[in-house]
């Protein structure tokens, strides 16, 4: 993506590496859309399309990502705990991606598509800020 996206490069030399990268067997119709995302600086476009591709080949294999966000990395057995956790309640193959957010201080947030699980010290810390300024 920094390749397709660097503005000093020429779209020529962006189209050769991509076409290196993916190979001489790339069907017409996709080189053809590749080299017009390229010449319309609109590389972007081959991230969003990936996202959504991910997302489709992992609902039709039963896959759900899991963003899991700690202050300090999980370490094994906590991550297969948590996946096995999240997998029976999901009913699903799950894979944890896992981010580092000192800021939470403690326990997890967990973000599964658009629902969020904060079981964070912060999150608790503001939620009980919350409900004692309500009274």
């Amino acid at each position: 993506m920094r390749l397709l996206q660097h503005p000093a490069m020429a779209p020529e030399r962006k189209l050769q590496a991509v076409t290196d990268l993916l190979g001489e067997g790339l069907l017409p119709i996709l080189h053809e859309l590749l080299t017009t995302l390229v010449e319309h600086k609109r590389g972007e476009v081959l991230r969003v399309a990936g996202e959504v591709y991910q997302e489709v080949a992992d609902q039709a294999r039963g896959i759900v990502r899991v963003r899991v966000t700690a202050a300090l990395p999980l370490d094994r057995e906590q991550a297969a705990r948590l996946r096995q956790v999240l997998a029976a309640w999901l009913d699903s193959e799950v894979v944890l991606e896992q981010h580092i957010d000192t800021d939470i201080i403690g326990g997890v947030v967990v973000k599964i598509g658009d629902r969020v699980l904060d079981g964070s010290l912060r999150g608790r810390l503001q939620r009980m800020t919350a409900s004692l300024t309500a009274e």
